[in-house]
């Protein structure tokens, strides 16, 4: 990938999840617990929520958001969703944004759970290498981990700093 790719994921890949952000009438509903069919039909209607809210603007860095949000989530095995593809059938900007979105989830407290110390989720990430993800960019981000660690540091410190 060149450096102008490369920038240009940098800059689309923050809207992955955009469509997790759900406009619709039901979505100001009362609150209630969602069955877990429900919770699954909303879950794998998130990419293509995600790609419609990008696409259309005629504009390639919003192209190339649509075209992540509406494949990060496909897995190498064929296991993912929306569209089930299966290795490099899947974009190349969705097979990379799918290692560093696993990655950050692991990385990150929930509310079910702490966050798992960075060794830990290299290791987890490791273990997913040509099943989940494309075996190639999990040995390239393993290859690069301690700078993208110091890097999100970094980047976690600034906006700590921010909010102080």
């Amino acid at each position: 990938m060149g450096a102008d790719s490369a920038r240009q994921l940098r800059l689309a890949a923050p809207l992955h999840d955009i469509g997790e952000l759900d406009g619709s009438p039901a979505s100001t509903a009362p609150p209630r617990p969602l069955t877990a069919e429900e919770a699954r039909h909303r879950r794998r209607a998130q990419p293509y929520r995600g790609a419609a809210l990008l696409s259309g603007s005629g504009l390639p860095l919003f192209a190339l958001a649509a075209e992540i949000a509406l494949h990060h989530r496909e897995r190498w095995d064929g296991s993912g969703y929306p569209e089930g593809l299966k290795g490099e059938s899947i974009p190349l900007s969705g097979r990379i944004v799918a290692v560093v979105d696993y990655f950050d989830a692991l990385t990150l407290p929930r509310s079910y759970r702490p966050a798992r110390a960075d060794d830990r989720a290299l290791a987890m990430l490791a273990e997913q290498a040509g099943s989940a993800f494309d075996p190639a960019i999990v040995a390239a981000f393993l290859a690069h981990a301690p700078e993208l660690i110091a890097l999100r540091d970094r980047i976690n410190a600034t906006r700590a700093g921010a909010k102080a």
